[in-house]
This record gives structure tokens, C-alpha cells and sequence, in this order.
């Protein structure tokens, strides 16, 4: 009788049906409302540096793998999605050639040297942006107005978060007066500016600008289970706290904790940098003190450093500090027994 020999794979055996290919594409999908947003308000500059950044991610994801000898994982779409939320944290008026630099930074040296996707220490997107906002920090910061901007005449101007900023600076060096005296710009018209934070037509970041389009990529992503909310809920509300504190010591209003929270870029990185699956915690104890300690950080480095936000910093601690919190969080392993050092044998 013939002996026939079953091929035996690895467990698990069965398949959930989900794929790196599928849950890239949620998050794709997710970053649509953001996307036409950031088209709708600046347009031209946004579509340029969104396909340069995009389609440079692409590329260097090709070329790297090419010469590392490895399989193409163009295909899974991870290039795609770094490139496109390395783009949306950019100002529309971003020099070109600096998008293909973050690029290269965020797929070869975060992503790739470090083994892939998977494998990288480093949000890809969010290192890259903190490497150009350090090497170049004046086309970084400029700002152009929605509506009006084009890539090649954009006119400068303020952001909300630069506003907020003027007033922790001057916490910071200990006058009051004039932290007072600046609140007082951003009170004189506070619903008006939180009108403008939520629809988007506000200078900044290509993406940071409308939360309502940021609240919709979250929504579908909870839909879709492809967030854990314990991240953003922890990252947002720990945020809020610190400045309801900042507020009620230093008298400056009941909406500049809102404000603080709807300006800059920290709704947009608690949803799409914060909750990149390979950079935070595995437990949910571990993400909520992950997300407790981004919310404190940024609100720490946007009030004593000399930047003017602190997003992608808190990210990059924290990504740092991830092993250490899966270490300590980790789930009990029943059936192990505690040996004490002073037992005797």
C-alpha cells in the first residue's frame, strides 16, 4: 500500500482572512477624507508633495529591496501609507526635494535597515519628519493661508498652534502679563477659531488642519478594528488634562484646552502615527500608559522647548520606551513558578 505524506505548515492552520495588503488599504481609505481636505484647502501644493512623497516611499521601498537581496513587498502597500502620512504632516509650500529626503530617511534608514516592515523601532513617517524639522526648520515652518496658496507664490502666515505657542513661551519664561495679553488674540474670536480648527481652513500641516476629516479616518478605522482606541482616547484626553491644569494655574480660559487639543498636528498623530501596530504596545494597560505619557510629552515639549510642536518627539520617546512597556504589562503565564533567591535547594 502506498504510503501517502500529508505537506505539514506552520500553526496557525487557520486563516482570519486578513492580510498586511488588507489592512493597509483600511488605513489608505481612512486618510481619503483627510486627503481631499488637505487637496481642498491647499491645492495644488498639497497634490504635489503628497505624489512626491508617495511615489519617492514607493521607490526607495523597490530599490532598497533590490539591493538588500530581499522579496518585493511593494505589493503589501506599507510604502504607500508611510509615504502618504509623511506627506500630510508637510507644509504645502515644502521644497520637493526635501519630501524625497524624508522619504528616504523614513523607508531606507527607519523601515528597511532595520529589517522591514515589522521589524522597524521607529514610526517610519514620524522619524523622517522630526529629521527634517531638526535639518530644516525654516521651509518647515513656513505656512501658507488655505484657499490661497499655490505651490509657487504662497503667502505666509500664523497658525493656531503658533498662537498657543506664544502663550506656553511665555509661561515658560514667567511672564504672565504677557501670556494673558496673548490668550487674550486667541479669546477675542475663540468659537470662530474652533470653527475653523474642525472644517480645516486654517494654515499648518497638510493634514492636521481639519478634524472632522481626522474624526472620520478614526471612525472608519474603529469600524474596521484596525485602531486600538485605548491610544487615542488616552493620548487626547491625557493631553486635555495637562492643559485644563495649565489653564485653571495660569487663569487663561475654559476653550484654551480645546484649542491646544485642535490645533497642531496631535489629533492627527494620535490616529495615524501613535497607533502604528509594530511601535506601540501590545497590552491594553500597556497602550493606555503609552498613550498617557504621549499626552503628557507633547503638551511638556510644546510649552518648554523651542519647537513649536511636539507630536512627533513624544511619539519617537515613546516608541523608544515600547519594549520596556510590553515587558512590564505583559500577561501572567499561568503553570510558572517563582523561584526566590534565598530557596533553598
Amino acid at each position: 500500500m502506498e504510503n501517502k505524506m500529508r505537506k505539514v505548515t506552520w500553526s496557525p492552520f487557520a486563516h482570519s482572512g486578513n492580510s498586511v495588503n488588507m489592512a493597509m488599504l483600511d488605513v489608505i481609505i481612512s486618510l481619503i477624507p483627510v486627503i481631499i481636505a488637505s487637496v481642498l484647502f491647499f491645492r495644488m501644493g498639497s497634490v504635489l508633495v503628497l505624489l512626491t512623497t508617495t511615489a519617492s516611499a514607493v521607490a526607495f521601498e523597490y530599490i532598497s529591496r533590490l539591493v538588500l537581496k530581499r522579496y518585493n513587498s511593494c505589493q503589501d502597500l506599507s510604502a504607500v501609507v508611510t509615504g502618504l502620512i509623511l506627506g500630510l504632516t508637510l507644509p504645502p509650500s515644502t521644497p520637493l526635494i526635501i519630501a524625497v529626503l524624508g522619504s528616504l530617511i523614513a523607508i531606507v534608514v527607519v523601515k528597511q535597515l532595520f529589517g522591514g516592515i515589522g521589524n522597524n523601532v521607529f514610526n517610519p513617517a514620524a522619524a523622517a519628519r522630526a529629521f527634517l524639522l531638526i535639518a530644516f526648520s525654516v521651509p518647515l515652518t513656513n505656512w501658507v493661508n488655505p484657499m490661497t496658496s499655490t505651490y509657487v507664490d504662497a503667502t505666509t502666515s500664523a497658525t493656531p498652534l503658533s498662537l498657543v505657542k506664544t502663550v506656553m513661551m511665555n509661561i515658560k519664561t514667567g511672564d504672565m502679563e504677557a501670556a494673558r495679553t496673548a490668550y487674550s488674540v486667541i479669546e477675542s474670536n475663540s468659537w470662530g477659531l474652533i470653527k475653523l480648527l474642525f472644517t480645516g481652513e486654517v494654515a499648518g500641516s497638510l493634514g492636521e488642519t481639519s478634524a472632522i476629516a481626522i474624526i472620520i479616518g478614526l471612525i472608519y478605522l474603529i469600524v474596521k478594528k484596525r485602531i486600538h482606541t485605548e491610544i487615542v482616547t488616552s493620548y487626547v484626553g491625557s493631553a486635555f488634562l495637562v492643559t485644563v491644569i495649565l489653564s485653571l494655574v495660569y487663569d487663561l480660559g475654559p476653550l484654551f484646552p480645546l484649542i491646544s487639543i485642535l490645533a497642531g498636528s496631535l489629533l492627527f498623530g494620535a490616529v495615524f502615527m501613535a497607533t502604528d501596530w509594530v511601535t506601540s504596545p501590545m497590552t491594553k494597560k500597556g497602550r493606555i500608559i503609552f498613550g498617557i505619557g504621549l499626552g503628557v510629552l507633547t503638551i511638556v515639549i510644546r510649552t518648554f522647548s523651542n519647537f513649536p510642536e511636539g507630536v512627533v518627539f513624544s511619539i519617537l520617546i515613546m516608541n523608544m520606551v515600547t519594549p520596556l512597556i510590553d515587558r512590564h504589562t505583559g500577561n501572567r503565564i499561568f503553570g510558572k513558578v517563582k523561584v526566590k533567591s534565598n530557596e533553598k535547594k
